[in-house]
C-alpha cells in the first residue's frame, strides 16, 4: 500500500489501484481509512477517505503511473484545501499552489459555522445519499463559499457566504427530486 500523507515528493501509483473501473479498498488493519481508485482518461485517481474527517486526500496519476497532482478536497463538493502539488509526466514537481489563500473566513471557520447552524457535514467515505456540498471558486470575484444541503425531502437550501467576512450574502431554496 502507498503512504497516505501529503508531501511534495514523486510517487507512483501502486499496481493494486490500477485495475480498470471503480475499486473500493478498506484497509484490513485500519477501519478509519477507505481508498477508492478509478481509471480516468488521463490515467488514474485515488481518493483516501478518513472516517473522522470531511477532507479527502486526492492523488491523480498519469498513464505512466507517475503522480500528476495531489492535495485535499472537501468530501462532497469541489473545494481544494491548502497546498496542492503539481508534477510533470516525468514526476518533477512543477508547481505548488495554496488553493484557498484568498479566504480570510477559512474552511475551518466555515465548518464551525455550519455545525452551529446544525447543517450536516459528511465525514469519511460516501456510498450514496444526499450530502452537504461546499464550493469555493477563486476564479469568481469576490470569492464566496457556497453551501448546498438537504433542507426538506424535496428542497435543497443554498447559502452563499462571504469568504472574507463569514457573513451570509444570500439563501435560496431549490427544488430537489429524490431518486
Amino acid at each position: 500500500m502507498t503512504e497516505y500523507t501529503l508531501h511534495n515528493q514523486l510517487e507512483k501509483i501502486p499496481e493494486i489501484y490500477t485495475k480498470e473501473g471503480i475499486n473500493i479498498f478498506k484497509l484490513e488493519n485500519d477501519s478509519t481509512l477507505t481508498i477508492e481508485s478509478l481509471t480516468q482518461s488521463y490515467g488514474y485517481i485515488t481518493k483516501a477517505y478518513y472516517s473522522a474527517s470531511p477532507f479527502v486526500l486526492v492523488k491523480k496519476y498519469y498513464h505512466n503511473k507517475n503522480i500528476m497532482e495531489k492535495g485535499f478536497i472537501i468530501n462532497s463538493g469541489s473545494y481544494k484545501k491548502g497546498i496542492w502539488y503539481y508534477f510533470d509526466s516525468l514526476g518533477n514537481l512543477s508547481n505548488q499552489i495554496i488553493e484557498d489563500k484568498s479566504a480570510k473566513f477559512s474552511i475551518e471557520q466555515l465548518l464551525i459555522f455550519l455545525k452551529n447552524k446544525s447543517i450536516p457535514i459528511t465525514n469519511g467515505f460516501i456510498e450514496n445519499g444526499v450530502h452537504t456540498k461546499i464550493y469555493f471558486d477563486i476564479n469568481i470575484k469576490p470569492t464566496n463559499w457556497v453551501v448546498e444541503y438537504l433542507f426538506t425531502t424535496n428542497k435543497l437550501k443554498k447559502i452563499t457566504i462571504d469568504a472574507q467576512t463569514g457573513k451570509i450574502i444570500n439563501t435560496e431554496l431549490i427544488n430537489y427530486i429524490f431518486n
